[in-house]
Formats: structure tokens, C-alpha cells, sequence
């Protein structure tokens, strides 16, 4: 096993007019991405929380500015986990930032499988 997660194999993703090399997230990236998504839930009223219809399309008035700050945590995750690509310009959360949706998605998903924890890590 690998002592630090730079060291683990990456994953090499061919795609339209480039390529991207991805990398698993570190504890601290993973640390970073929960802090980050449990601050964008201060200030909502639990009630809203518990009352949100997932079979809804409308989101309450209290949570609007949260999407702001879930997106800004994908971009951070994304700059995070890309290790190398094809382009000229250095990885950071603004180059993500003007990724096309379709390959933003494609590399976000992509990183969520190689992250996902194994039965043995949710047990514990």
C-alpha cells in the first residue's frame, strides 16, 4: 500500500481533443471537501433540512446560496484529483472552472469511483 495517495496508480482518461490523469484524493482533500460541505449547511434552518421533498424540483429559499458553495467544492475537488492533462495551463480551481459540462461531469464521476470507500472502510 501505498504510503501517500500521490504514490497510488492514476487513471488516465482519453477524451475529446485531450486527456486528463487523475489521481486518488488524500485524507486531507477528503477532510477539506467535508469541512466545506458541512460549512455550506450553517445558517439553513433544520426544519427546511428535514422537510426538503427529493422528489422536488424547487429548492427552498434558505438553501439558494448553498449551491454556490457545493460548486465551489467540486472545482476543489476536481483541481485536487486532476494530476496531469493535456492542456498548457496549470490545474487549479479556475482552469476546472472552464472545463465543458460534459467533460467536467465525465472527470468528476471518474473521481468518485476511484474514491469510493471499500465495504471494509464503511464498516469501520
Amino acid at each position: 500500500m501505498a504510503m501517500f495517495s500521490k504514490d497510488k496508480p492514476t487513471k488516465r482518461i482519453e477524451l475529446e481533443g485531450g486527456w486528463v490523469d487523475l489521481q486518488h484524493l488524500s485524507k486531507g482533500v477528503k477532510d477539506q471537501i467535508a469541512s466545506r460541505l458541512s460549512a455550506s449547511l450553517e445558517g439553513i434552518d433544520p426544519k427546511e433540512l428535514q422537510n426538503l421533498d427529493k422528489n422536488s424540483n424547487e429548492m427552498p429559499t434558505g438553501m439558494i446560496g448553498m449551491v454556490g458553495k457545493v460548486q465551489q467544492v467540486e472545482y476543489y475537488k476536481l483541481s485536487k484529483a486532476i494530476k496531469a492533462w493535456s492542456a498548457q495551463e496549470v490545474v487549479t480551481e479556475e482552469t476546472v472552472q472552464g472545463l465543458d459540462e460534459e467533460i467536467f461531469n465525465k472527470i468528476s464521476e471518474e473521481i468518485n469511483k476511484m474514491n469510493e470507500l471499500s465495504k471494509e472502510e464503511v464498516k469501520n
